[in-house]
């Protein structure tokens, strides 16, 4: 089936709607605690909201390079989104959950980060579900990290609401497990595992130049962080290397020279394209590796994830940890649960 481009275009401007339907977020609790050193206020922006890029194409076909593969209910389309905007679904309504309804091009000033603030689910009296989620820009002053607080309650009517409350807690994040000094055998890599990010059971894509995945930066082409829809080695999220093209990102770690350590990741591959290698490039410092994974026989609920490592010798105090995708469309490398460690 074909879908028009008119009619796509309709469904995503309705995406605009959406994103104000819920009412201003709420920054309580520690967010407004004043003289306190170990928290700060979180400044709040809304997101720019854009039109995305889109082609109809017929039911088996491909999408154009860069674009990502979308199935409405009215057919299939491929969206892409400019540099610097993050795709996500703004609302959806069907039993399949890949049945969506409107998606949309968001963008935060430089330095902020897109986050869920709030989302509803409910059903339709004939059994369908829907889901509707608002995003917001938040940013920390320098030297303090978001944090997110999560409450959820069901309404008379059976819906349930996922709210969301911020703040700024001082030095790095508390979900980062391990993290010790550049001396110690602690994790010194931030969100290894991608879940200070909140996907849903889809997918959200970061463009080169974004720092919307927290503490770390896409060097390259883009990447999608996704959710359980793909089953994770740990956690909710992992990460495809390849958003819409081959994709990289980078972290810099605090390391002592003359130590030697090494770098940990799980690896799989994407599954929903035809069945092949999947091939990324570790670097860390001076030290570059290739890796491979084959997803014959793989699936969505069965990645076959892969544990791998790499050891290197610091030469300074911080040192460069940068892996790249090699496959050069969507249906990438598979990442997840990296970190940095003292040998």
């Amino acid at each position: 089936m074909r879908i028009s481009k008119a009619l796509l275009l309709d469904r995503i401007l309705v995406a605009a709607i959406c994103l104000t339907a819920f009412g201003s977020i709420l920054l309580d609790g520690p967010a407004r605690a004043q003289g306190n050193e170990a928290t700060a206020k979180v400044e709040v922006v809304a997101a720019e909201v854009a039109q995305a890029e889109t082609v109809s194409v017929e039911g088996g076909g491909n999408c154009p390079p860069g674009h990502k593969r979308i199935d409405f209910p009215g057919g299939l389309g491929c969206l892409r989104c400019a540099a610097g905007q993050e795709l996500v679904w703004v609302s959806k309504r069907g039993r399949d959950e890949l049945k969506i309804n409107n998606v949309s091009c968001l963008r935060c000033p430089e330095s902020f980060s897109l986050e869920a603030a709030k989302e509803i689910k409910g059903r339709f009296s004939d059994g369908e579900n829907w889901l509707q989620r608002r995003f917001t820009c938040l940013k920390c002053p320098p030297g303090y990290s978001l944090q997110k607080q999560e409450t959820v309650f069901e309404r008379a009517d059976g819906t349930l609401d996922r709210q969301f409350s911020f703040f700024c807690q001082k030095g790095d994040s508390a979900d980062r497990p391990g993290k010790g000094s550049p001396g110690r055998s602690g994790n010194l890599i931030s969100n290894g595992g991608f879940e200070q990010n909140n996907p849903g059971n889809s997918w959200t894509t970061f463009a080169k130049g974004s720092t919307g995945i927290p503490h770390w930066r896409v060097t390259k082409g883009s990447v999608d962080v996704c959710g359980p829809f793909w089953k994770a080695s740990a956690g909710k999220n992992s990460l495809d290397l390849s958003g819409g093209q081959a994709g990289a990102l980078a972290q810099t770690v605090e390391t002592e020279p003359g130590r030697r350590y090494v770098l940990t990741f799980d690896l799989a591959g994407n599954p929903d394209s035809r069945a092949g290698v999947k091939t990324l490039v570790v670097r860390a410092g001076d030290v570059e590796k290739v890796f491979k994974f084959d997803t014959t026989g793989k699936s969505r609920k069965n990645m076959g994830w892969v544990g791998h490592s790499l050891s290197f010798t610091a030469r300074s105090g911080k040192t460069e940890v940068d892996i790249t995708s090699r496959v050069n469309i969507a249906f990438g490398p598979f990442l997840d649960n990296v970190e940095v460690r003292g040998d």
